[in-house]
């Protein structure tokens, strides 16, 4: 009812307009990269290139809070193509922060296994207006994945 509009809270309206500057398309956000690196409490433990995936978000439009779905698939035969080939299984997020250089997205909820998507994050990386990196972030395991081109 609109009427009881000022009761809702306006902190998400103000993340939408923050994501609007920084001229990122959440509702079909695709992003292709051809290395990662995995950081493991901080410290930097592998780094694979020509590794080719995919990382995408989507609008989640079956509820009206601000939502969305994260995942990534393998790309290393199909560079080009978005394959079936899972790496993430769909993790259900929502805008935690929105900076300048950089989107952070939080997992929240759960799937049908009871895996807690509270345990998954993403930050996307910019300079100058440009993703230059994805990371997903294991906070259970306290590791990092960076992904970029």
């Amino acid at each position: 009812m609109k009427m009881f509009s000022f009761f809702k809270n306006n902190k998400d309206k103000g993340k939408e307009s923050r994501l609007k500057k920084l001229s990122i398309d959440l509702s079909n956000f695709m992003f292709v990269s051809s290395k990662h690196s995995k950081f493991e409490n901080g410290i930097q433990t592998a780094t694979i290139d020509n590794c080719w995936r995919g990382i995408q978000i989507d609008k989640n439009s079956n509820i009206e809070e601000d939502s969305y779905f994260v995942k990534i698939r393998t790309l290393d035969y199909q560079k080009n193509r978005w394959g079936d080939d899972v790496q993430m299984a769909i993790k259900q997020m929502k805008i935690k922060e929105v900076s300048k250089n950089r989107l952070e997205l939080c997992g929240y909820g759960d799937d049908s296994m009871g895996v807690f998507f509270s345990d998954y994050g993403i930050s996307v990386l910019l300079e100058n207006n440009t993703i230059v990196k994805v990371i997903l972030k294991y906070f259970y395991r306290n590791v990092e994945l960076h992904y970029s081109k």
